[in-house]
């Protein structure tokens, strides 16, 4: 899922993502994965790009959404995640197959 919060605070300060990548350490590819939530952003990367874009972490950060495919009612957990049904998008359908026709869900933290 694409951080737009981070993504438009760069287009904003009319940085490329090799400038950004630069300034936090990382390789243009790394930062462009991170940018579009292919790569989780841990916390002291997200305190990092702050201080470089010269921004809080409220102006950018986004919160992780963690998706869980269950496809076997009986072998719920109990954790702490809140379960809510979706209708999970097609490129989901697509890379889970074996999950088609069957009951799926997702999880977020509480």
């Amino acid at each position: 899922m694409l951080k737009s919060k981070l993504h438009e605070v760069r287009i904003r300060k009319g940085l490329s993502q090799e400038q950004v990548a630069h300034l936090v350490g990382m390789t243009q590819s790394n930062y462009s994965r991170k940018e579009r939530g292919t790569t989780k952003i841990f916390k002291r990367e997200w305190i990092l790009l702050a201080k470089k874009l010269e921004v809080t972490l409220e102006d950018i950060y986004e919160e992780e959404l963690i998706i869980v495919i269950n496809t076997d009612k009986q072998s719920s957990q109990k954790n702490d995640f809140e379960t809510v049904d979706v209708k999970i998008p097609q490129i989901f359908n697509r890379l889970h197959r074996n999950a088609k026709g069957k009951e799926q869900t997702v999880r977020r933290r509480k």
